[in-house]
């Protein structure tokens, strides 16, 4: 009689190890040393060439140019050329919005090293900052605290989301062979082996998800790093915030030596920029593809709304005059008004990006001008004596200097003419006709002055 076999042990469960802290240090520390490493210059441009390579493999899978024509009764160009959030914003608007964010990033240790040879840092204790050493500590400290581990894992939430859309709007329907179960009903480059073919090789449809693999993943990038922008802006402000900075009577400049800001500022807002463009091109492209109409092209889409803003130039005052004409203008713009989900997170995303640069600039440095002016006038009528002032400078001398201060820091972009920017993105990105009929406008205007300019010469 066989002997009865003990029972054995039921397996144990797989434990998951939680992250620990000095991992998630690693990391951190990991993705910073990559951070440093990188040149602006070199990334902006392997990035501007991918996309070169991207738009060239594009045509053997035929995909450069898809019409909708083979599928549906309305012909449409979809392919990857005219997608121009594609295209044109992941291809040259994101590497150049990426380029201006690393190089910002990057010039931060500089301005505060140069802040400290200024002598425009205090200690509490009210004496200037001599070295820079614990200033740049603290920032790193900050930066990882409030950019980089925050970054990461929601680089990994934007990898992850970029990849579910991945799936649901291009590799699904492809591997299935099936265009019309594509989320949100986009029939685009995405499957556009299917578009082509309704019976295209299981070898052109895995082409076809691979080359959108790589550009969703490119997305991700772009959206990722528009985060990091997004982080960096709110950890300097927050930085700043923290210390006490006094304007620099040895500067030659009007601001006294916030103009040190400047640089960064204008990498900063040429970031904020681009990033608002390549909102705008998707924003565009989507009101295209679900504006229902029957044009063959994004170009014949926006003919109309240039031919409308090209009006304006000579018939503004008239309109502004005519209650009815100015009704039917409102009621034209309402109409561009977004309705999707896509759109209302492409809004979300501008204005986040807008106010997010308005309030590094505005509200921290300008505010950390004007407080550092009152801070350096108590102080001189305390007649403290680490001030360091210039040789040959009176108290009165440099209260009249502080008067004379001026606490924009930016020497080329006024106040009126940044909340005037952030305010057309914002409603350009709500309303798509406003971008146009302003841009159509702006054109036609600056045409007509080059060419009075030219006939006043000749």
């Amino acid at each position: 009689m066989a002997e009865a076999q003990e029972p054995q042990p039921a397996p144990s469960p797989t434990k998951i190890v939680p992250l620990t802290k000095d991992t998630r240090d690693n990391l951190v520390s990991s993705f910073k040393r990559r951070l440093d490493s990188m040149q602006p210059p070199l990334v902006a441009i392997s990035l501007i060439l991918f996309g070169l390579v991207l738009l060239l493999c594009s045509v053997p899978l035929g995909l450069l140019s898809v019409d909708t024509d083979k599928v549906e009764s309305v012909s449409r160009q979809v392919g990857y050329l005219p997608a121009i959030n594609w295209s044109i914003g992941i291809g040259f608007l994101s590497p150049a919005m990426i380029y201006f964010w690393l190089s910002a990033y990057k010039k931060v240790p500089g301005l505060l090293d140069s802040l400290v040879r200024g002598g425009m840092l205090l200690d509490s204790g009210g004496n200037i900052i001599g070295s820079s050493n614990d200033l740049l500590i603290r920032w790193d400290a900050i930066l990882r605290r409030c950019l980089l581990g925050p970054g990461l894992s929601l680089a990994i939430i934007v990898l992850i989301a970029c990849l579910v859309e991945w799936w649901g709007t291009s590799a699904h329907p492809l591997l299935a062979s099936n265009p019309a179960i594509a989320w949100e009903k986009e029939l685009d480059w995405s499957v556009g082996v299917l578009l082509n073919n309704p019976h295209a090789s299981v070898l052109l449809r895995v082409s076809n998800a691979v080359f959108t693999f790589v550009c969703f993943l490119l997305q991700a990038l772009a959206a990722s790093c528009l985060l990091l922008f997004c982080l960096m802006n709110f950890t300097f402000a927050v930085f700043v915030q923290g210390m006490s900075i006094v304007p620099s009577l040895k500067s030659s400049d009007k601001r006294c030596g916030f103009e040190k800001f400047e640089p960064l500022l204008q990498d900063v807002l040429f970031a904020a920029v681009f990033a608002s463009l390549l909102f705008y091109t998707s924003r565009l492209q989507n009101a295209y593809l679900h504006s229902g109409t029957k044009d063959s092209s994004l170009l014949s889409f926006i003919l109309p709304d240039v031919a409308k803003g090209a009006e304006l130039v000579a018939k503004l005052k008239d309109i502004l005059k005519d209650p009815e004409k100015l009704k039917d203008l409102l009621a034209n713009l309402s109409q561009s008004a977004f309705h999707d989900y896509s759109d209302a997170m492409v809004f979300i995303g501008g204005v986040v990006v807008a106010l997010g640069t308005l309030f590094i600039i505005i509200i921290v440095l300008r505010g950390s001008a004007i407080e550092g002016k009152r801070r350096l006038e108590d102080l001189i009528d305390a007649a403290h004596d680490p001030l360091n002032l210039p040789a040959g400078f009176t108290a009165d001398q440099a209260k009249a200097k502080l008067a004379n201060m001026e606490v924009w820091p930016l020497q080329y972009v006024s106040l009126n003419r940044l909340l005037t920017l952030c305010l057309f993105t914002i409603a350009s990105l709500w309303l798509y006709r406003v971008g146009i009929f302003v841009a159509a406008y702006s054109l036609i205007s600056a045409l007509q002055k080059v060419a009075a300019g030219k006939k006043k010469s000749e």
